[in-house]
């Protein structure tokens, strides 16, 4: 493990703060393989554990664990309304993902620190119709961030039916993404042969909670 080694002269060791640097690299050996604190009690800040398997001659980045924290990471939270206009394009048999066409999304503001971001959309409800529906739903973050896909398995027939649903995900920020805007938006999905059909009309709130955290880069 690597630390900064913070020596105290007045509680162990001879150094003197007027002529001698009390903080200084360390490596200790022998580490457990899931520690993420000093193991031996001493003084300091640890900023990586190296995980070296056996008969190894080379540090690869694969083997290097972060273990640096900031004191005081900055975070910045918004929840954000929107209500379609009307009733969005259908999305039934293709298995394409499509953005619905009267929920335009969000254009948010990344920090210029921010290097995650926790997202959670609800869409309450989605309109059901035709038939039976297996399909997903998602969202995307500017053109590279894609939140993990949500299920939908409704078999209750033909008629209309209105079902909630949420996507959420945890995404690390691209350093070209900081300090600009991004369009958040829901997608959905059929699948091949899928008869039903999914929009979002009037009757259909979306509320998307997103959280930016900074750490350590």
């Amino acid at each position: 493990m690597l630390i900064v080694r913070v020596q105290d002269p007045q509680y162990e060791g001879s150094l003197n703060p007027a002529t001698d640097n009390i903080n200084y690299f360390q490596i200790i050996s022998n580490v457990s393989s899931s520690a993420t604190t000093i193991p031996d009690g001493r003084t300091g800040i640890p900023l990586a554990r190296i995980d070296i398997p056996a008969s190894t001659s080379t540090i690869t980045n694969a083997m290097i664990k972060d273990l640096r924290q900031i004191a005081n990471p900055r975070r910045e939270r918004q929840l954000l309304t929107q209500s379609p206009s009307g009733q969005s394009t259908v999305i039934g048999a293709s298995t394409t993902f499509a953005y619905f066409s009267t929920a335009p999304g969000w254009t948010i503001a990344i920090p210029d620190w921010a290097t995650t971001v926790r997202i959670k959309i609800d869409v309450v409800p989605l309109r059901f119709s035709v038939n039976n529906y297996f399909g997903s739903v998602r969202a995307t973050f500017g053109s590279s961030l894609t939140l993990q896909e949500t299920t939908l398995d409704d078999n209750q027939g033909t008629g209309v039916r209105r079902v909630g649903t949420i996507v959420a995900d945890t995404l690390t920020i691209p350093s070209a993404y900081r300090g600009t805007s991004q369009l958040l938006r829901v997608q959905g999905a059929g699948s091949s042969g899928n008869a039903g059909r999914i929009q979002v009309d009037s009757g259909t709130a979306l509320a998307a909670d997103v959280e930016f955290t900074e750490a350590p880069r």
